[in-house]
């Protein structure tokens, strides 16, 4: 859900008398970006909407346009990190639409190789230069160094977030093992 407008920092700095966890800048960070990537997101969504396009099927097109072989579809799940029955789901539609080719291994009939078809290579040929001329026009506004910027900060807010998933996930496992020990 997308805020018409985001909180004044004022407003922030009153909630945090109320809610003492709560740092100012940290929370008009977090509320920026969220915001930013709704409104991102939207715009994505405009544009790849006459296409019969989500984000997701955009992406699988363009990761299966980067090999000029045929992809285990196992590879394609574990390639955008998603299940395999999302997956499963997003090359079901793309079949079906003729954007790609299922292909069973002539060695295991268990394996399914995935590519694009030429409808498939049509049509990103026809959609990836205006949608990545869209992203430019989007970020346009910042200048290389900006960009750097934001980039850095991004991975460095992942990262935090991974390594704190990490160490929960260790305490997690370890408390586990002294429940069934004691």
């Amino acid at each position: 859900m997308l805020l018409k407008e985001l909180p004044r920092y004022e407003c922030l700095i009153e909630a945090s008398q109320c809610y003492p966890g709560l740092d100012p800048s940290a929370c008009e960070v977090f509320l920026n970006l969220l915001h930013t990537v709704d409104i991102l997101a939207e715009k994505e969504s405009e544009y790849l909407a006459p296409y019969n396009l989500s984000q997701a099927r955009f992406v699988v097109l363009m990761f299966l346009s980067e090999s000029d072989e045929k992809i285990k579809s196992s590879d394609v799940a574990a390639e955008l990190a998603v299940s395999k029955a999302t997956v499963t789901g997003l090359l079901d539609s793309l079949e079906r639409d003729g954007l790609i080719e299922r292909i069973a291994s002539k060695e295991d009939r268990r394996i399914i190789f995935v590519q694009l078809s030429n409808k498939g290579k049509k049509l990103l040929d026809k959609v990836a230069p205006g949608y990545f001329k869209s992203v430019s026009e989007m970020t346009g506004v910042l200048d290389e160094k900006e960009r750097r910027q934001v980039v850095a900060s991004m991975q460095k807010i992942k990262t935090h977030l991974s390594e704190k998933e990490r160490s929960s996930h260790h305490a997690n496992t370890q408390q586990k093992k002294k429940t069934r020990i004691g």
